[in-house]
């Protein structure tokens, strides 16, 4: 896995797993944190243009199906019992406002 250069940035740190020394988990740091807060208002606006073509129910059917890809991702990422992921900020963008 590369991320020398998001380490490097400060947007990411390891940290090794004290009961498998061969392992470390990354986590976001304040820095990355307060950069996706600060990003995200442009982007779903980004996102917003981009789905402005679609009809109100292609909206629906987009978000249902992104909320069933992020289920499976956040059970295909789960690591064991006694390990837990933890998912990244989320931003809701509901249908309505994806409209032309």
């Amino acid at each position: 896995m590369r991320c020398c250069g998001l380490e490097e940035q400060g947007l990411i740190a390891r940290q090794l797993d004290p009961n498998d020394r061969r392992s470390f988990t990354i986590h976001l740091t304040d820095l990355a944190r307060t950069q996706i807060r600060e990003n995200a208002p442009q982007h779903v606006a980004f996102l917003n243009q981009l789905c402005a073509g679609l009809s109100p129910d292609e909206s629906s059917i987009l978000l249902s199906l992104l909320a069933k890809l992020r289920q499976s991702l956040l059970q295909y990422t789960a690591v064991d019992d006694c390990h837990t992921v933890n998912s990244a900020p989320s931003v809701s963008v509901h249908a309505g406002s994806m409209r032309s």
